[in-house]
């Protein structure tokens, strides 16, 4: 990323141009890229441009987003902003939040886990965690009795029961919340048939232009509350015996990934990505279970393999531009810009037509890298168009580089490109690597899925992977990342299934997660300190999982 002086020395070459123009760019798709939502004043409108082009075909019925919407309300929307989104999504009645799904790591689910673990040996502790819970979690303490710090035990409790079969005699206080939220969880199961979803961020229905940059996602943010919903009461249906209630749930909730990631930005497809983790996770875990049938493993299969894959994350990227764009309008204009600290007239020391080609070039490029079919080669692309982007940084804050702009127009054309992409593109290749680990996640599943089937028709699970094609799969499953076959162990009781991930290299089976070492679950505790998350570790499958215990007491200190 630039300097600080290196954006202050080409700020203070370029303010002291006055501007002589009322657009000094030209309005063209190569340039704004919108051309024809444009403001009272002329500029790109482009929050008028997205919402156009979210809200095409989305009717109150088709949208997901309004039963989410009424499941999840008032989410975190700011009380002016309520009804403008109600209106843009043509929900005439506010919904209920009385009826809305409670936050599982709220003070009030906390606190009766706690009370129920002390029966158990825990030391009643305080309940206040900023990162779990809103203020709204709180506002039936008084201020005397606001408690500080959630209990570990407490916290533990539900992050297991998020994965691993339960009953409601062994976590009553979790079967209560799951009581209390069955209609909300089933109006998110609703949501989760519907095949579109839009859901405008407040910033963009109101009557003045935001930066893109700020806009708040409320839902797609609070859609991961409803993910673990789906995945604690997907938990308990399997520790009780229901296993076809159970695979609905995890359904729900891949259907649920892909909806979320029909969002106009990344971090939409990302949340998507999270969230699509959850259900896989969840998925491996009913797959195990030995009260399977071979219908429901072939129904579950199937559900896998046609299972619509995430919103294009190439057409998100393609947004993204309009983020970088948008702040060359604010440079150029004068506009009030707190990502450059704040707006200049600039437009006869910096071609801004320039500067905005050059801007679409690099996100061309990036979209071209993304759409290459094959892993290598599209990995490749990536790394050198990440290499172009640390080159234009380190030339932001290059010190000739940066005399140069007060004397070329060429110069400071070329440094108002480099910051503003240095700025505005990190992270978008780390996005991509998402996806291909998203998309592998998905492909050992459906294998996972394939392993049940065996497992069902011949009582075990095969010996090699080569088994599963052509009686249950087209071929024998590929690591995209080798080009070869997963890695497969048959063991006692189950097996080790991964991927060799990112590097390449067959690290053993130890899991990126890093609570799978050397293919063999560890101590929550006992994550080794070495571990490179990053370089050293697989996408990895060990199944049975760990059964579902309580956290331990803390040790007496006497």
């Amino acid at each position: 990323m630039p300097r600080p002086t290196a954006i202050l020395a080409f700020v203070a070459a370029c303010a002291t141009i006055a501007r002589a123009e009322p657009l000094p760019f030209t309005i063209s798709p190569q340039t704004t890229v919108v051309v024809e939502q444009l403001t009272a004043d002329g500029f790109p409108d482009f929050e008028a441009y997205l919402l156009q082009r979210g809200r095409g075909g989305v009717t109150p019925a088709n949208n997901a987003a309004v039963l989410l919407w009424q499941a999840l309300w008032p989410a975190d929307l700011e009380s002016a902003d309520r009804r403008p989104v109600l209106d843009a999504l043509g929900m005439s009645t506010e919904p209920d939040r009385t009826k809305a799904l409670e936050r599982l790591y709220d003070s009030r689910l906390l606190s009766e886990i706690a009370d129920w673990l002390e029966s158990s040996g825990h030391e009643r502790a305080d309940l206040r965690d900023d990162d779990h819970q809103s203020d709204d979690d709180f506002s039936e303490w008084d201020d005397e009795e606001l408690p500080i710090e959630p209990p570990a035990a407490a916290v533990e409790v539900i992050d297991r029961a998020l994965d691993r079969p339960w009953t409601s005699v062994q976590i009553p206080p979790l079967a209560a919340w799951l009581q209390r939220n069955d209609g909300a969880i089933e109006t998110i199961v609703a949501a989760t048939q519907r095949p579109r979803y839009w859901s405008p961020p407040p910033e963009s229905l109101n009557d003045y232009v935001d930066s893109l940059i700020y806009a708040q996602l409320n839902l797609a943010y609070v859609s991961r509350d409803a993910a673990r919903a789906l995945s604690l009461r997907a938990m308990r249906h399997m520790g009780e015996g229901r296993l076809e209630a159970a695979w609905r749930d995890v359904l729900a909730i891949l259907q649920l990934s892909e909806q979320i990631s029909q969002g106009p930005f990344v971090v939409d497809y990302l949340v998507g990505v999270a969230i699509r983790d959850v259900a896989c996770r969840a998925a491996t875990v009913i797959l195990h279970d030995e009260r399977l049938s071979e219908t429901l493993t072939a129904t579950i299969l199937t559900d896998l393999r046609a299972l619509p894959p995430l919103a294009p994350l190439v057409d998100r990227l393609d947004n993204e531009r309009l983020w970088a764009i948008e702040q060359a309008v604010f440079l150029a204009t004068g506009q009030p810009n707190e990502i450059l600290n704040k707006g200049w007239a600039m437009d006869r020391i910096v071609d801004w037509d320039a500067v905005m080609l050059e801007i679409n070039g690099v996100y061309d490029r990036l979209v071209a890298a993304t759409r290459i079919a094959d892993r290598d080669g599209r990995a490749i692309a990536i790394e050198d168009w990440d290499d172009e982007i640390e080159f234009r940084s380190e030339r932001c804050h290059n010190a000739q580089h940066a005399l140069a702009i007060f004397f070329s127009r060429e110069h400071c054309t070329q440094m108002a490109a480099d910051v503003i992409v240095a700025i505005m593109t990190p992270a978008l290749g780390a996005a991509i690597k998402a996806q291909d680990r998203c998309e592998t996640r998905e492909s050992l599943t459906v294998v996972a899925a394939a392993l049940s089937v065996y497992r069902a028709r011949h009582g075990a699970y095969p010996a090699s992977l080569v088994y599963l094609a052509p009686e249950i799969l087209p071929e024998t499953p590929r690591d995209p990342y080798s080009n070869e076959p997963y890695r497969y162990e048959r063991t006692i009781g189950g097996y080790l299934l991964y991927s060799v991930f990112e590097n390449g290299v067959d690290d053993g089976g130890t899991d990126v997660r890093g609570e799978i070492v050397d293919g063999e679950w560890i101590d929550e505790n006992e994550a080794p300190a070495e571990l490179d998350y990053l370089e050293e570790t697989d996408l990895v499958i060990r199944v049975p999982m760990p059964a579902f215990a309580l956290p331990a007491p803390p040790a007496d200190d006497d």
